[in-house]
């Protein structure tokens, strides 16, 4: 939380439309932005002292790469990116290409956005950033203990505030 912020809500959205999102991975992150852009105030809760990004390469389809654009992520992400001219199968045996998928300008103009490839990392960091720009979105650390109860929801007992090292 913003340290102007701490103690209150303030903004745009009301106590009673906020959403708590478990874990502040790739989807955890994308859904936050995704419920805030629908005017929610989101809440994110990550147990892991620090976002690290861990994996290797992604190949996201024009599906995807759509909804990251949608989500104001384009200027973070593209040139991050790389754009593949084409996807080729090739045979096993022979070594020769069976078939071949256009991608690049083809791709981006059949489906409405682009086919990307990008280290994980990468796809992570840009998410982060945005999260840690938006100003209904507030990324917690946490830890055990956790209460729930039949009528009082969860509660969470926060360690870390927004600003503390990522």
């Amino acid at each position: 939380m913003r340290a102007e912020r701490q103690g209150r809500l303030t903004g745009r959205v009301a106590a009673s439309r906020t959403i708590v999102v478990a874990g502040a991975g790739i989807g955890g992150l994308t859904a936050s932005l995704a419920l805030a852009g629908q005017g929610f105030r989101v809440v994110v809760l990550e147990k892991a002292e620090r976002l690290e990004e861990a994996g290797a390469g992604l190949q996201l389809s024009p599906n995807a790469s759509r909804v990251l654009i949608d989500l104001g992520l384009q200027p973070r992400l593209a040139a991050r990116a790389v754009t593949p001219h084409a996807i080729s199968i090739m045979s096993a045996q022979g070594g020769g290409e069976i078939a071949r998928l256009p991608l690049g300008e083809a791709a981006t103009l059949r489906a409405g956005a682009p086919y990307w490839v990008m280290h994980r990392a990468d796809l992570q960091a840009a998410l982060q950033a945005q999260v840690n720009d938006h100003p209904d979105i507030e990324l917690w650390r946490w830890s055990a203990p956790m209460e729930s109860g039949p009528r009082s929801g969860i509660t969470c007992f926060r360690r870390y505030n927004r600003n503390s090292p990522a």
